[in-house]
């Protein structure tokens, strides 16, 4: 009998790292039922001080930061995996899979700095915002790249710390071993 190789699922947290965000757990908890999860916190990634203030963080990541994470992703990770990024953790996934990590899907939920990237990865992209977030992709870009987005009426920006949609989303990765939301 041949050897049963898990599938893995990386987690990516958004800018407030992983010290201050525990849902990032509850994630972990659904999702490891199917899948081999390994969760990164962008900021260590970058070698951003998490304890910085968010505006800092956020000029870090901008300036330079997502690039050296998304390196680094590519020297730590081997072999395929199903991503899901929170926020810039999705751009940073985004820009990761540009270098050649081999992602067989990505999930970016509320990843509103993709709307700055201009080369679509060559893999399965699932994009997931709320409707109230302002930050979005315009319908130009989406249309550029070839993707449509999940967009869910009356949600905002953080809707992935929600635990409806938490327990809902994590339960269709599950269901569908990754390939559908």
């Amino acid at each position: 009998m041949g050897e049963v190789i898990p599938k893995r699922l990386i987690l990516l947290s958004d800018i407030h790292g992983l010290k201050n965000s525990n849902w990032m757990k509850d994630y972990q908890k659904i999702l490891a039922t199917e899948f081999e999860v390994q969760t990164y916190c962008v900021l260590e990634l970058a070698g951003i001080n998490p304890s910085l203030p968010v505006k800092e963080k956020h000029a870090l990541l901008i300036n330079g930061g997502m690039e050296k994470a998304a390196k680094e992703l590519v020297q730590k990770e081997k072999g395929f995996v199903t991503v899901i990024g929170f926020s810039i953790g999705g751009s940073i996934a985004w820009k990761a899979a540009l270098l050649g990590w081999e992602v067989g899907c990505l999930y970016a939920i509320s990843s509103t700095r993709i709307r700055k990237e201009e080369i679509k990865p060559k893999t399965e992209i699932k994009l997931i915002f709320g409707a109230e977030d302002s930050n979005t992709p315009d319908e130009l870009w989406y249309q550029k790249m070839e993707i449509i987005p999940k967009v869910l009426l009356e949600k905002r920006h953080d809707l992935y710390m929600e635990n409806d949609f938490i327990r809902d989303f994590s339960s269709q990765v599950n269901w569908a071993s990754g390939l559908i939301y």
